[in-house]
Parts: structure tokens; C-alpha cells; sequence
């Protein structure tokens, strides 16, 4: 007899419940309660009744991992805090040297000897080789999941991250939480999924980190359920917040709320006791049935995370560490030569293919003319490749034992490969460079560097296309991609451009126009400027034609600059050809638009310089540095004579003392709100530190 409503309703919920539990002692506690064929079953039943009333079906429900959902576009997600990258480490001595920096930092902090420095002991992870992602849940219920992009800006792949079946849909508590973790491939899994695809005819992954990235980038949201993905959660936004004060006690936390974790995680109660553990590793880690490339050593206490602040990239409160690389032996076959964006000559030794750490390499990266001086490298030679960072393959070593007699030197070439030019060394003697600025090889790498995800995201403008272009005529400078809606027809006409795809790459161009300011800054390859940078200079200039009238002075003042850089992008603007590029990409309509500020307040706090000591509820150091640094001051370190302002927070160490002591002028956490809730008129309040509890606060009660 067919369930009515109300029994269909009550067994639904007793199903889930069910699931959810064995879910969680699969893959939480790493302790299963009953078979895959009794959690199978169960799952059958309650799709069968989800089927038959569809007005059951919740979000959280476990038949909603089977996928389905088809996206043909992953919008783009702006982290509201950063997904940073580590500062490495390849030795023993590199990781007492990071456990000093540590000891060195708090002691500044507290001000110097003699003063109470905390004492500190670390968490160790194994390093997962997967793909980085961001989950987030809303009242206890999962929300959005999102890549890790370029640690600012991600892509929402949710689809497919809610088919991860470590993953829960319904948290233990209804809470709001954002967490990290790594989607990876076992490596049982990975074995299989490759199998299946070499039995179905079809292109199998080089490694379960491209696997990894591949699947979660899916379309079909039914692909990646059909595949193994696994996920183990690592960090907690803002666990602060939740009563934690260690990354030990967030490993519990997040198991108790129903995630999986990294089992190869352990508490060390120094630096030598981490070493220990890592070593203990090394020897164990071929067993591990995940892809592991090292481990990621962090302070354990959560409240020094704060203190210890970040680089531009990094955070200074972990590091990871990589095992020494593996290594093999194969042929050199001969050097080829290519040409970088900025003209460089760029050597790639040609191998006989050799496996190594799981995929095949037939070339490797020879860095600079030096390099092969170095190695003496010769034409036949039996060479030791290693793979940088467990990621790109290098030689390291030639066995010069072996070599053959008469072996061939490599030389460098008279002329540059791509345009026939000259070259010239550069200063050092490390590189040479083509000497003809309208270079076609250096033009199709600067094209493909522009339409890169950093900096336009120009999709379908990749390496062979943007070469293609070049080698047509159709592009000759960067302005020229901008031209190509005129040239339609002619381009259709070309073997290789249909016309469907080249209205894509149009739009895709177009589109480029009114992208932020910060991307545009990166795509001008302007030497020295980084992500980072570019993100600095867009926030305290606002303009791309201010930027250029800026001098060295301007830029030197901001915080993170020094003279060297400022000089750079200041040469770069006063080249004349730059400088028409500049006009021909405003003639063509090129707007970038500028950081979501109010109008004439960029420079509220412009020629001060800030230092801040203590600590402010609500709000972080590094938070608190980039709101002032928006707002246009130079946030430093010290205090000096030239110091504007002192923000003092609680704990205050010696700088207050010697602000105080040189007259200068200080603002406590109360002041400093009541400062900005009287002048938010002047204030910009940037879009990502909105969010943050001290701004919320203010800007709520405005």
C-alpha cells in the first residue's frame, strides 16, 4: 500500500537522520556503523520517496549529492577574507630559522627584553595535493563552495562541491560558518577513475591534482558526483568567534559539527618535536592513501595568529614544509629556446620522457643562460630531473660520469628564435633579451599573460590563439584586440576561426573594457607589480592616468613600496611608447573602473603615517592596516618623530610609551569609532572589511 503524505513525511525524516549519522561515522569518525549496502539501501528508499513527493525534497537532504545541475558559466566570488598562500621551507634549519622569527616577532611586539613574550607550540598537517576550496553554511545548512582562484577572487563551483559525499549538507548545530579545506582524489580512487576513463576511450588525468581541479570545474554537476572527490577541512574562518582558541581544538571542533579531517594531524610541543613528526612522515607517507606534497606546520594558538600578522601573500603564523623532491634520471635530447613577455631568452632542455612523482616529463625548465653555464650541460648528457615545490619539473644535476665523448656544449643562439633580431645581456650577465620591442614572440606572450585569469580573464584567448593573432597581423599591440570587431569577416575567413567562436572571443574583449582598475594595472606587465601591488596602487591612485602623472615620491609612501619598485612603474609611464598604447586603449573605449570609493575621500588620512599597537575587538591588525592604507596613510611599524598617529588597543606595548614620550598623538579603540562615525562622510569603507565585526559595528550605528 502506498505511504500517504504524513507517513511519507515522518519516514523521510527518519531516513535522513539515519544517513546523516552513518555519514558521519564514515567519514567524521572514521568509524562506519553499517555496510555501504545497508547505507545504500536506505539512500534508495528515501529517493524513492522524494520521488513520489517532490514537495519533500530538502537541501540538505543526502539524494541531493547525486548531482544533475548543469552551469554553464562559475561566477566569481570575492573572498571576504583572503585565501592565502604559505611562505615554504625545504630543510630542517629553514624550520627552527621560522620558529625563531616567531620568538623574534612577539618579542617586538611586547616590546623587547624583558617583557612577558607568550609562549607557543604548534599544529602539523599533512599537506594534501588537491584543490583549495572555501565552504560556507548558513544556519547550519551548506551555502556556497568556492575555488580558491587567485586567493582573492574564487569561482562558486557549488554544484559540485555539494556532491562530495564527505561533505555534509546539515551541520550538527544550525551555526554560520565559513571553512577551508582541500577537495583531492584517494589515490585508490584516482587509480580507478583513470582506469574507467582508459576503458571508455577517454583522456585520462596526468595526476589526482588535475583530476582534482578538473572535476570540481565541471559543467555537469552529475560528472563530478559520478566521481570519487573526497574533501578534508583544515581551517575555520574566524574561529575566534566560536569560543576556539587553538588549531588543535579546531580540528575537534570541525569533526564535531560533522566534517572530515586530515588524519595525519598532530600536536607538537616545539619546533623539534614537529621535525620529529615530519620526518616520522617522510618515511610513512607512500602508505598515505591521499596525494600529500609535505606538511603545513602552524602556531597553535589562534590569538597569535593576529600578532604574528602577514606578508603580502602569506600569513607569518604557518609554513609548509616540502620533503626533499624525488628524483630520476633521463636523456637531454637538445635545448630550445623560447622568448618570455619581457623579451627574456627562455631555455627548455628536451628530454627523453621519463615518469616522475606520477606524470610523464619531456621538458623541463632550464631558468636562465647561467643556469646551463652552471650545470655545463651538453647535448646527450644523462641528466637528474626533480619536480620545484613537487610541482614543475627542473634539472638539478648532470652525471657527468656518463657523459659521451665529444658531447656538443648547448649554446645559446646568435639571434633571438622568434623575430630573428638581436640580443643583448643584461646587466649580470643572467639573461639575454631581444632587443626589438615589436617582437611577435614577445607580443603573443604578452597577449597571453593579459588575457590570463590574473589579469583579464579573456577566456578562449590562450597560448595558440593569441600566437595565431600575432603571426596573422591581426594583433601587433595590445591595442589591437580591441580592433578585431572591425576585422570579423577577415578573421571568419581564416582556417581555424569560426565564426561562432570568434563572436565569443569579441564579447570576451568587450567585456575587458570596465574590468577593475587592479586588473588592468597587472595586465600593463608593468615590472615589479604583483597582485598585490597592482590591488595598492588601484586603491590609493583611483585612476590609471593618476597613476601615470604619480611620482616616485607618491609611490615610495605607500606601505610595501620601496624605492626601487616606485622607480620602475614610474619609468614605465614616462616611456613614450607606453604612452601611446595608453591613449589607444582610451581611444578604443578601455574605462577600467576604479575601487568602490566614494568620490574625493581616498586621501582622508593622505601624507599620514599610522602606527598601531594593541589589540582592537572586532578587528585584526593586518584589517586595520589596509582600512587606513585605503584611506590613503602609510601604516608602519615604528614610532618616530615623523609618526602622525598612535591607535592604541589593548596590551599596548612600548610604542605607546614612546609616543607618549616623543609627543605624539594617540587615539584609543573608543576614540578611533567615534572619529569615524563623525567623519564617515570622508571615510571609504572598503567592500571587504564591511563585513568585519568593529567596521560592522560602526557603519551599522551610522
Amino acid at each position: 500500500m502506498p505511504l500517504q503524505i504524513e507517513e511519507a513525511e515522518k519516514r523521510a525524516a527518519e531516513l535522513r537522520a539515519l544517513l546523516n549519522r552513518y555519514a558521519y561515522a564514515y567519514y567524521a569518525l572514521d568509524s562506519p556503523e553499517v555496510d555501504d549496502e545497508v547505507y545504500d539501501a536506505l539512500l534508495k528508499e528515501l529517493s524513492q520517496i522524494e520521488s513520489d513527493f517532490p514537495q519533500l525534497v530538502s537541501a540538505d537532504s543526502p539524494t541531493q549529492k547525486v548531482g544533475g545541475e548543469i552551469r554553464k558559466e562559475f561566477p566569481p566570488v570575492v573572498h571576504r577574507f583572503p585565501m592565502l598562500s604559505l611562505l615554504n621551507a625545504y630543510s630542517t634549519e629553514e624550520l627552527v630559522d621560522f620558529d625563531k622569527r616567531i620568538g623574534k616577532l612577539l618579542t617586538e611586539e611586547t616590546g623587547g627584553e624583558g617583557l612577558f613574550t607568550p609562549d607557543w607550540d604548534y599544529a602539523v598537517e599533512a599537506k594534501v595535493d588537491g584543490l583549495a576550496v572555501s565552504v560556507s553554511y548558513v544556519r547550519g545548512a551548506f551555502a556556497r563552495g568556492v575555488t580558491r582562484g587567485d586567493g582573492t577572487t574564487g569561482e562558486d563551483v557549488s554544484h559540485n562541491i555539494m556532491t562530495i559525499r564527505s561533505l555534509p549538507l546539515r551541520l550538527s548545530r544550525e551555526i554560520d560558518i565559513e571553512v577551508r579545506g582541500e577537495v583531492f582524489y584517494a589515490l585508490g580512487a584516482f587509480k580507478a577513475l583513470n582506469e574507467r576513463l582508459e576503458a571508455a576511450g577517454e583522456k585520462t588525468f596526468a595526476n589526482p591534482r588535475n583530476a582534482a581541479a578538473g572535476t570540481v570545474r565541471q559543467q555537469d554537476s552529475s560528472v563530478a558526483a559520478s566521481r570519487p572527490l573526497d574533501l578534508f577541512i583544515y581551517a575555520i574562518v574566524e574561529p575566534l568567534k566560536y569560543g576556539l582558541s587553538t588549531q588543535i581544538e579546531c580540528y575537534s571542533f570541525l569533526r564535531e559539527l560533522g566534517m572530515r579531517t586530515n588524519p595525519k594531524t598532530a600536536y607538537c610541543k616545539t619546533i623539534l618535536g614537529a621535525v620529529t613528526t615530519l620526518e616520522k612522515w617522510r618515511v610513512e607517507r607512500e602508505s598515505f592513501d591521499f596525494p600529500v606534497d609535505g606538511a603545513v606546520v602552524k602556531v597553535n594558538q589562534l590569538a597569535l595568529w593576529d600578532r604574528l600578522g602577514k606578508t603580502a601573500k602569506a600569513p607569518r603564523a604557518m609554513v609548509a614544509y616540502k620533503w626533499a623532491a624525488e628524483s630520476v634520471t633521463t636523456r637531454l635530447t637538445g635545448v630550445e629556446f623560447g622568448i618570455s613577455r619581457n623579451g627574456v631568452l627562455t631555455p627548455v632542455a628536451i628530454l627523453s620522457p621519463v615518469l616522475l612523482q606520477g606524470s610523464t616529463v619531456s621538458r623541463a625548465s632550464l631558468h636562465n643562460l647561467d643556469e646551463i653555464e652552471r650545470l655545463d650541460l651538453r647535448i646527450g648528457d644523462t641528466v637528474r630531473l626533480e619536480k620545484g615545490g613537487d610541482v614543475i619539473p627542473k634539472v638539478v644535476e648532470v652525471e657527468t660520469a656518463l657523459r659521451l665523448e665529444n658531447a656538443e656544449r648547448v649554446k645559446p643562439p646568435e639571434k633571438c628564435p622568434s623575430c630573428g633580431g638581436g640580443l643583448a645581456r643584461d646587466e649580470g650577465a643572467h639573461n639575454m633579451r631581444c632587443l626589438n620591442r615589436e617582437c611577435p614572440g614577445v607580443l603573443a606572450e604578452q597577449i597571453g599573460y593579459i588575457a590570463s585569469r590574473g589579469c583579464l580573464d579573456v577566456e578562449g584567448l590562450g597560448e595558440k590563439i593569441s600566437r595565431r593573432l600575432v603571426e596573422l597581423g591581426f594583433v601587433k599591440g595590445l591595442a589591437d584586440l580591441y580592433t578585431l570587431k572591425d576585422k570579423r569577416e577577415e578573421l571568419v575567413a581564416v582556417e581555424g576561426f569560426a565564426d561562432v567562436s570568434v563572436g565569443k572571443l569579441i564579447e570576451q574583449i568587450e567585456r575587458t573594457k570596465t574590468l577593475p582598475l587592479e586588473r588592468w594595472i597587472m595586465a600593463l606587465g608593468i615590472p615589479g607589480v604583483g597582485q598585490a601591488a597592482a590591488k595598492e596602487l588601484a586603491e590609493r591612485f583611483m585612476r590609471l592616468d593618476a597613476l601615470a602623472e604619480a611620482s616616485e615620491a607618491d609611490i615610495a609612501g605607500i606601505y610595501g613600496f620601496g624605492g626601487i619598485t616606485a622607480k620602475s612603474i614610474v619609468d614605465w609611464f614616462k616611456d613614450d611608447l607606453n604612452g601611446e598604447l595608453l591613449t589607444r586603449l582610451a581611444d578604443a573605449g578601455v574605462s577600467p573602473m576604479p575601487p568602490s570609493r566614494p568620490a574625493g575621500v581616498a586621501g582622508h588620512f593622505a601624507g599620514k603615517t599610522i602606527v598601531l599597537t594593541g589589540s582592537i575587538e572586532g578587528a585584526s591588525r593586518e584589517e586595520l592596516r589596509s582600512f587606513f592604507a585605503a584611506n590613503g596613510a602609510k601604516v608602519t611599524d615604528s614610532v618616530s618623530k615623523a609618526t602622525s598617529l598612535v591607535i592604541v588597543g589593548e596590551k599596548a606595548g612600548s610604542k605607546l610609551e614612546k609616543a607618549l614620550k616623543l609627543g605624539v598623538e594617540t587615539m584609543d579603540s573608543g576614540g578611533l569609532a567615534r572619529f569615524l562615525r563623525e567623519n564617515q562622510a570622508k571615510m571609504f569603507f572598503p567592500e571587504d572589511l564591511r563585513s568585519v565585526d568593529y567596521f560592522r559595528r560602526i557603519l551599522d550605528e551610522l
